[in-house]
């Protein structure tokens, strides 16, 4: 399940990177950025899910 989890933010972040930079090749930078962009994403859904 974190497998998933952690395979889908990747998947998320990339999708922003290149939205954002089009232009650019895919970098280890991208990965990290985007990963994290990815993580605040997911966060904010399951908090707002969360919220009554």
């Amino acid at each position: 399940m974190n497998y998933l989890i952690a395979f889908l933010v990747v998947v998320i972040g990339q999708v922003v990177m290149h939205l954002i930079f089009p232009d650019s090749p895919v970098s280890r930078m991208d990965v990290v950025f985007g990963a994290f962009f990815g993580l605040l994403m997911l966060w904010g859904v399951t908090w707002a899910r969360a919220k009554p």
